[in-house]
C-alpha cells in the first residue's frame, strides 16, 4: 500500500504528497534529459490546499524517478517544439502523395538513409515491392525500425548506386552494384509539385526541414 501524505510534520501548503496518484502533462521539454522536468497537474493545487510556487500554475518540478512519464506525450511535446524551429518543406498530404505515386509508377528503391528530426543517427530505409503497403497518410506503420509519422522526417537521401553483398554458401561473391531510379523520382516529383530537394552525381536528397 502506498503512502499518500509526508512521513515528515509539514505545512499544509507544502505538503505535496497529496499529489500522489494525480495525473499531469510534462510542459517543460527542454529538462526532460536532466533530473527533473516542469509538470503541470490537472488537478488545481490550490483545490488540495497546496502552494503554487512557479510562475505557471498548477505546476512543479518533479524528480523524473517520481514520475510515471508518458514517453509518448514527451517525444510528441520535444517534436513539435523542434518543428515550431524549422523550415518546413513537407506535410502528410505531400509525403503521401510522393509514396502513393512512387508506388503507382513502380519506380521503387532498395535501399537509402533517413534522417529523423529528433536523432542525430540515420536509418537505412527502403521502398521496394515489401514496403508498398507499409504506409498511409500519416505515415509508416510497419518497417523493421518501427512505425513512424512523415513529420517526424528531416530528409531521405536515396543514392545514384549502392552494394548490395552476396554469399554463395560460405563462399563471399563480388558484390553487386544496383543502380537507383533517382531520374524518375525526380521527374515525378517535379510533376507533382513543389519539393526540395538536392540531386548531385551521388545521392536524391528529399528534404522535409531545413
Amino acid at each position: 500500500m502506498g503512502i499518500y501524505s509526508s512521513p515528515e510534520k509539514v505545512d499544509e501548503s507544502e505538503d505535496f504528497w497529496k499529489l500522489i496518484g494525480h495525473s499531469g502533462t510534462v510542459i517543460e521539454d527542454i529538462l526532460v534529459d536532466s533530473n527533473r522536468v516542469l509538470v503541470r497537474f490537472d488537478k488545481k493545487l490550490a483545490d488540495l490546499h497546496l502552494a503554487n510556487h512557479n510562475p505557471i500554475n498548477n505546476s512543479l518540478m518533479i524528480q523524473k524517478s517520481d514520475l510515471e512519464l508518458d514517453r509518448l506525450k514527451i517525444h510528441q511535446l520535444r517534436l513539435d517544439k523542434e518543428i515550431s524551429i524549422r523550415t518546413s518543406y513537407m506535410n502528410n498530404t505531400k509525403w503521401f502523395k510522393l509514396f502513393n505515386e512512387i508506388k503507382r509508377e513502380d519506380i521503387l528503391f532498395r535501399f537509402s538513409k533517413i534522417k529523423f528530426l529528433l536523432s542525430e543517427i540515420t536509418f537505412e530505409f527502403s521502398f521496394d515491392n515489401s514496403d508498398v503497403d507499409k504506409f498511409d497518410n500519416f505515415g509508416f506503420m510497419d518497417k523493421g525500425g518501427g512505425p513512424f509519422k512523415f513529420k517526424e522526417i528531416e530528409w531521405i537521401s536515396i543514392p545514384v548506386e549502392f552494394e548490395m553483398k552476396r554469399l554463395n554458401r560460405s563462399e563471399k561473391l563480388s558484390p553487386k552494384i544496383i543502380t537507383q531510379p533517382i531520374e524518375e523520382i525526380e521527374k515525378l516529383m517535379n510533376r507533382l509539385g513543389q519539393f526540395e530537394y538536392l540531386k548531385n552525381h551521388i545521392e536524391l536528397k528529399i528534404y522535409g526541414y531545413k
